[in-house]
């Protein structure tokens, strides 16, 4: 059922109901307009106020991506994000699992594909069976099973890989307001689409609220990563994603306010995000608010409490944590002195930060063949 009546009542427009009724506009169509540039002029085409026009488009926008889809196929969307994006939900994975498979049990058409593809819910893996229902779901219009369906095409998984159908299906998603998708094409096909046409949907999936979007995009500016340097703008970027709830940008929020960065020096601010990050149990805040500690940085200096923050941040493969926890225990700061826990932590060090250097060059070279194949394919064509 379109909720767009229920919209306009909870926003105090119902007088409107009747004339987006007669014109045949729903739920998604007024979606669909209110992420594009061009949003103005389709609210005044109804003949709605600019102020009725712009408390309408915050409404649509703040429902679920899959607005205008079923009851299920919002709790698949849920479940998807829970596992999709690990980092900032990793204790939630299984709780990810268990709202797919009741998606699936509700009707969700996305949700059965999805179960299809990873076996899930009594039923057998079925990668091709799993595209035939992400199709299905996607012909109809749902955000979600057309990002999954995009998946397949970009890794070749069920189907034959095929780039444009890849950046097709997740410019259909995004089109549609969906930000998760419009993150994925900024952040994953890059590549594929150009800079120029990346950094658009970044831009558009943090204006949306996609709080992954809004951290990478606070990140971008504050190093200059393939735009202009502008670091009150990247603690703009990184506050909105914080409050939110994500880590990572809390992290970064952190150190802003730690080094000075974008915002006045105020280490007492610094140590309240990076304690809200290290909470969620991420590891280089953990790391940084033990080097507070240690420092007596925005708290009374206290090595005890450094070693256990430290030790946290170390247990979880941060390479830094653990050669500091090494030279605690070689030193016997806040911590009794033992050379051979010493040694046990800067070995793990180094094996762990030769994972993550290994884990960046498979990733260039991943890149770095879907560029080669881009190439290959331009190369048949012509």
């Amino acid at each position: 059922m379109d909720p767009l009546n229920d919209v306009l009542k909870v926003s105090n427009l119902s007088t409107y109901a009747p004339i987006l009724e007669a014109k045949g506009v729903t739920t998604r169509i007024v979606r669909k307009e209110a992420a594009g540039n061009g949003w103005k002029a389709f609210y005044e085409s109804l003949g709605m106020k600019p102020g009725h026009a712009m408390r309408l488009r915050r409404a649509v926008l703040a429902l679920p991506s899959a607005s205008g889809e079923s009851e299920a196929d919002r709790k698949f969307v849920e479940g998807w994000r829970c596992r999709k994006f690990r980092e900032e939900f990793n204790k939630h994975r299984k709780k990810g699992k268990e709202l797919i498979i009741d998606a699936m049990n509700n009707g969700s058409v996305v949700a059965k594909g999805y179960c299809y593809f990873k076996g899930w819910g009594g039923l057998e893996i079925d990668r091709k069976e799993a595209v035939r229902w992400y199709r299905a779901a996607a012909e109809e219009g749902n955000t979600q099973a057309q990002i999954n369906l995009g998946g397949c095409y970009l890794k070749g998984i069920g189907v034959d890989r095929d780039f444009e159908e890849a950046v097709k299906w997740h410019r259909k998603s995004a089109e549609f307001g969906n930000s998760d998708a419009q993150f994925i094409l900024a952040h994953g096909l890059s590549v594929i689409i150009g800079k120029e046409e990346a950094m658009k949907w970044h831009r558009k999936s943090a204006e949306l609220g996609n709080h992954f979007a809004m951290f990478n995009l606070g990140k971008r500016l504050e190093k200059g990563k393939g735009m202009e340097a502008n670091h009150k703008e990247a603690v703009m970027w990184y506050l909105k994603s914080a409050e939110q709830g994500n880590s990572r940008a809390q992290n970064c929020l952190g150190g802003c306010y730690r080094k000075g960065i974008g915002v006045e020096r105020d280490t007492k601010e610094a140590v309240k995000w990076y304690l809200l990050s290290a909470q969620q149990g991420n590891s280089k805040a953990q790391g940084n608010l033990a080097n507070c500690y240690r420092d007596g940085v925005g708290v009374t200096q206290d090595l005890k409490e450094a070693v256990r923050w430290c030790r946290m941040s170390a247990v979880q493969g941060n390479p830094k944590s653990q050669k500091s926890l090494a030279r605690y225990y070689s030193q016997g700061l806040g911590v009794g002195r033992d050379l051979d826990e010493a040694a046990k932590w800067f070995e793990k060090s180094l094996r762990s930060k030769a994972k993550i250097e290994a884990k960046k060059k498979k990733k260039i070279a991943h890149a770095n063949t879907i560029g080669n194949m881009l190439e290959d394919e331009q190369q048949d064509a012509d």
